[in-house]
């Protein structure tokens, strides 16, 4: 179960809206989210006990184009990282969550093309930081 199903489930705030649009924001430009994830994880023994840190915050996103030069580069290239935000707007009441991201890796990108759906591009984005509206999970990149 991802970290948005679980804090959805647990403050009661899981209500779907087909108004609320949600976009990824890099070096200024704007790309659309078809679908989002966000996960975290801590390790439990068979009692369900946490034995770890919590380790994560990837973010897994969709976009349905290909992917232009920007994100192709950041994918390619093993060192580069950006700072973002994902962006959730909606036109009925205000958005419920706010991410930003520092120092962060494209570690996976996947292009999907078919009759059925046409250009699908998704992508995992790895930070060292990550913001959900004002709260800091920190991953601990130190060199």
């Amino acid at each position: 179960m991802s970290f948005s199903n679980i804090a959805n489930n647990a403050i009661g705030l899981f209500q779907p809206d087909a108004n609320l649009e949600v976009f990824l924001i890099l070096n200024g430009k704007e790309y659309e989210l078809s679908q989002f994830n966000c996960d975290f994880i801590q390790h439990t023994d068979i009692k369900g006990e946490p034995q770890s840190e919590i380790k994560g915050g990837k973010l897994i996103v969709t976009i349905e184009q290909f992917p232009d030069n920007q994100i192709f580069y950041w994918a390619i290239n093993q060192w580069t990282k950006r700072d973002g935000e994902i962006v959730f707007r909606n036109k009925t009441a205000s958005a419920p969550l706010k991410i930003s991201f520092k120092n962060a890796y494209c570690v996976n990108l996947q292009q999907t093309i078919s009759n059925s759906i046409g250009v699908s591009t998704s992508f995992v984005i790895s930070s060292e930081e990550l913001y959900l509206n004002d709260n800091l999970f920190d991953n601990g990149w130190y060199n």
